[in-house]
């Protein structure tokens, strides 16, 4: 995502597991160690195992943000010098194994951004090197925003969809009598979970207490990729954003127009970032949807987002050093091999962490096109300083497309940055590793749109 906090986000994909053989077991065991930027500090643990065959495989947690048993796809140690590699980040550590086995002193790059990583040694049972689950020891960090006001609403436990995707989720309902707005929590990219959970920072929690609080019922839940790693792996070339994002958000609307104290013909979705560009494609053939909000939803392709995120993160650090030039140029290769992709010649490996037909299926996909085929209400949202989806590009793509329509509202906020969070200056991404809420005024415009529809 950012050169200082490239973690944050890109540490939270899915791939599959390809594990490389090497000759030695001087590794084996838990590695623990902390990602430093200033303002971004992140700990990740490599578990490192030797399967019977004497090759070695590892795992990656990422503690402070709920990701566990990532998989590496290789390890090798020649000499004193470790080298494992996470293809699924773009991320590469590069270390030296002192001479008493217990400290590897290196460096972790990802992309354009290389961060000094010291690994040692770490007990299994050590508590500091457990993975936080979302809402569990993190809860702690979470303090609810004043606008927050739990005797207004209660919260129960459901699941999202049936057969082999079910899905947790949580519904937060308002106390008193209904039937009430409904709104369906859609994430951005990445295996997140309900809670849409980046270091301290909670927004899917924020917007449903804080709808909750405005008498607005919404559900939460896991993404599929977050709560079936292994299993969305092990069909990974088939990959669309149906399987990703599209098909549970339907499942999702389904159960919702079926609660009791919901009014069914008041149900509404809200995208975030990868939910809200993939509105369009949610909205076609769904179940009666009362109206969409999309908050900092892409207007143009994925790729090419990804290409202006990592430019904007080399400009961060003033003139481009060899290694981050390199990295700025891989990116542009696997941009140009996405655009090249065709349904004759379509096998390029993984691109971006995702197979062709993840690529294949969003070719030609204009979601500003797309949402004029919609014929609800749309509520569009953008932070100005986003440094992910770009306000001076993006959202005006949104306006154009959909000018005319007295149905379709368009808000943006400045100070607010792609979480629709207070930032201080320009948003870098670093500050997503300091707690903050989803501004106020962002729930009250929501609430607003939902009774006016």
């Amino acid at each position: 995502m950012k050169a200082s906090s490239a973690l944050l986000a890109a540490i939270l994909l899915s791939s599959p597991i390809a594990f490389g053989a090497v000759s030695t077991n001087g590794i084996t065991g838990n590695w623990l160690g902390t990602l430093d930027a200033g303002s971004v500090r992140l700990r990740v643990l490599f578990k490192i195992t030797q399967a019977p065959g004497g090759a070695l495989t590892a795992k990656l947690d990422s503690l402070d943000q709920g990701a566990s048993d990532l998989p590496v796809d290789s390890v090798t140690l020649n000499g004193d010098a470790v080298r494992m590699e996470v293809k699924m980040v773009q991320g590469v550590y590069e270390g030296t194994l002192n001479k008493a086995g217990t400290k590897m002193t290196g460096r972790w790059q990802q992309g354009p951004s290389t961060l000094p990583l010291t690994l040692e040694r770490s007990e299994a049972g050590d508590a500091a090197a457990k993975p936080r689950a979302p809402g569990s020891s993190q809860a702690a960090q979470y303090r609810p925003p004043d606008y927050v006001k739990p005797a207004l609403f209660q919260e129960r436990e459901v699941v999202v969809g049936s057969g082999e995707w079910q899905l947790p989720g949580t519904l937060s309902v308002p106390v008193g009598k209904g039937p009430f707005p409904g709104v369906i929590l859609v994430h951005g990219s990445g295996p997140n979970d309900r809670d849409e959970s980046i270091g301290p920072n909670k927004p899917f929690r924020d917007l449903a207490w804080g709808l909750a609080s405005q008498s607005v019922a919404v559900l939460r839940y896991e993404k599929r990729t977050k709560h079936y790693p292994a299993k969305v792996a092990a069909s990974i070339e088939q990959l669309t954003v149906k399987e990703e994002t599209v098909a549970d958000a339907l499942e999702a609307v389904f159960l919702v127009r079926t609660i009791d104290g919901i009014d069914a013909k008041k149900v509404f979705v809200l995208g975030h970032s990868l939910g809200g560009m993939l509105v369009p494609r949610i909205g076609i053939g769904s179940p009666p949807i009362a109206g969409f909000i999309i908050m900092a939803g892409a207007a143009r392709p994925m790729e090419d987002l990804m290409l202006e995120q990592n430019l904007y993160q080399a400009s961060l650090a003033g003139k481009m050093s060899p290694e981050t030039r390199k990295a700025v140029d891989e990116v542009k290769r696997q941009v140009a091999a996405v655009k090249s992709l065709s349904k004759d010649s379509p096998s390029q490996g993984m691109l971006f962490n995702a197979p062709a037909s993840y690529w294949l299926d969003l070719q030609g996909y204009n979601p500003p096109a797309a949402a004029t085929k919609l014929k609800q209400p749309l509520l569009i949202l953008q932070g100005e300083q986003d440094c992910q989806v770009s306000y001076k590009i993006d959202f005006p793509a949104w306006s154009q497309a959909l000018a005319g329509r007295k149905d379709v509202e368009l808000k943006s906020y400045p100070g607010l940055n792609h979480l629709f969070m207070e930032v201080q200056g320009r948003s870098t991404g670093a500050e997503y590793a300091q707690p903050n809420h989803v501004a106020e005024i962002v729930l009250r415009d929501i609430a607003a749109f939902i009774r006016r529809h």
